[in-house]
């Protein structure tokens, strides 16, 4: 269940943050071994400060939309105990945050790991500026930044457990598996798990429909080309929007779990599924 969040940090406090980072010393670090600084983009951490500072003031010399108040995102993503991360998981993870943080383009900025010694919990910290050379707000500001770091570092850990699974390692605990063990505890099926269980899984948008009828939910609003609809599971009293694009995708994820599993049939060879 690796947690992620992403908080803003003003220009004032750069050079605070980037110390804490590296700052074995601080009473928060006590039990973490902290790797090196590395950074991205840049040839040392004061000329990332620098850089961030300035692609600040860049933007706010534009006087274009709203005032910034921000030079850089500070990237968090913390794994559960008992996780104990090999050296490729580390850098599926840092590949993955990277991705996210800068949509796909590069990013200047600073990270490192602060590794806890005795429950095998790690963060990776990156430090990443908000802004290109040239002043321009490096995401959409109507993107939301950590949902979007949410559902990827979920991805990432789906595909590390299958690799787990095969070598027999432990897996990383997820926060659908969570959100999964706390509904059964209330008495309540899942969704996805029900979706990824049907004799023929929703694969497509003109599939989810019909298949959420066929198992009794109501359809409050329907998809309207917005990528999103409402459902109301049989017995409860208020419906959910949910992302169709995000439901289909966990559907995929969960069929592949419970193929690891063997909780499902694997697909016959040289046959490929009908979508």
């Amino acid at each position: 269940m690796p947690y992620s969040d992403t908080i803003g940090v003003t220009p004032a406090s750069l050079i605070y943050i980037a110390a804490y980072l590296s700052n074995e010393g601080h009473g928060h670090h006590k039990d973490y071994d902290l790797t090196p600084i590395q950074v991205l983009g840049v040839k040392s951490v004061q000329q990332f400060i620098a850089y961030a500072v300035e692609a600040f003031r860049m933007n706010s010399r534009k006087k274009v939309g709203r005032p910034p108040k921000n030079a850089a995102n500070w990237v968090i993503v913390r794994t559960p105990d008992g996780t104990n991360l090999e050296p490729q998981e580390m850098a599926a993870y840092e590949h993955a945050i990277f991705e996210a943080t800068g949509l796909g383009g590069p990013v200047v900025g600073i990270h490192n790991w602060h590794k806890n010694k005795y429950t095998g919990a790690a963060d990776l910290n990156l430090l990443a500026a908000a802004f290109t050379s040239r002043g321009e707000l490096v995401r959409d500001r109507d993107s939301d930044i950590r949902k979007h770091l949410r559902w990827t570092i979920d991805q990432v850990t789906d595909e590390l457990n299958v690799l787990r699974k095969a070598q027999g390692i432990t897996s990383i605990v997820t926060m659908p598996e969570i959100k999964r063990d706390r509904a059964h505890e209330r008495g309540e099926e899942d969704l996805i798990e029900e979706l990824a269980r049907m004799p023929k899984p929703p694969r497509t948008t003109a599939d989810l429909e019909p298949t959420l009828l066929s198992l009794g939910c109501e359809i409050t609003r329907p998809d309207r080309g917005t990528d999103s609809i409402s459902v109301k599971m049989p017995g409860k009293k208020k419906a959910k929007k949910v992302r169709i694009l995000k439901l289909l995708a966990d559907i995929a994820v969960a069929i592949d779990r419970l193929r690891t599993t063997r909780e499902l049939p694997q697909p016959k060879p040289g046959l490929s599924e009908i979508s």
